[in-house]
């Protein structure tokens, strides 16, 4: 009886630790092969957000969106670059973050330039953000 317990807390051991393995060498998600499920401006899908968190929750979080708006911040390192984009509101604004592959090179906008940015919305914390996200036009 005492062996059974023991192979089996070892096989669940080494599926936990497979399955962890599998999710972090899970490559960068590329969006860029992905149809945007909506596309839409900053203002507007904050002001979704702002009004409905939970509705919007189900609308919008994990698809890819298409969103317009005008550039209010930018803050690159070697490997991240985010690039705010303003809401109208002064509570927040939406949050885009970009993940800079070593042999990729990204044009960062110009403050108060327009740009369309697509990425996955993870959801509303203070600032809608989107991830793995890449400028469009």
């Amino acid at each position: 009886m005492r062996k059974k317990i023991i192979l089996s807390l070892v096989a669940i051991i080494m599926l936990l630790v497979s399955w962890a393995i599998y999710n972090f060498r899970k490559p960068h998600t590329n969006v860029a092969s992905i149809k945007a499920a909506k596309s839409l401006t900053a203002e507007e899908l904050y002001k979704q957000f702002e009004e409905n968190e939970n509705i919007a929750n189900k609308i919008f979080v994990d698809k890819v969106l298409e969103v317009k708006g005008s550039v209010i911040a930018i803050e690159h390192t070697d490997s991240t670059a985010n690039i705010q984009l303003g809401s109208g509101q002064q509570t927040g604004d939406i949050n885009c973050s970009f993940v800079l592959l070593k042999d990729e090179s990204i044009k960062l906008p110009s403050k108060k330039d327009q740009v369309i940015i697509k990425g996955r919305c993870t959801g509303y914390l203070v600032d809608v953000n989107l991830v793995d996200c890449m400028i469009e036009k």
